[in-house]
């Protein structure tokens, strides 16, 4: 880690290492993909939008 990432890290930020090649320590992270995959396809359904508008879509979902 660099020097100014490590100054970044002493501000608050809780940095958590994981072993790496283990998919089970991504719950969460594959959890909210999922939620905001279902969340995007759900308004785009709703207002009838073609699939060309995911990324706004997903804008809006993660703002949401």
């Amino acid at each position: 880690m660099s020097t100014e990432f490590q100054m970044y890290l002493k501000e608050g930020v809780c940095h958590e290492l994981t072993v790496p090649k283990t998919p089970e320590q991504n719950g969460v992270a594959k959890q909210m993909t999922q939620t905001l995959v279902e969340d995007v396809q759900a308004m785009l359904a709703d207002a009838r939008l073609l699939p060309c508008f995911w990324a706004e879509t997903w804008s809006t979902a993660v703002y949401l």
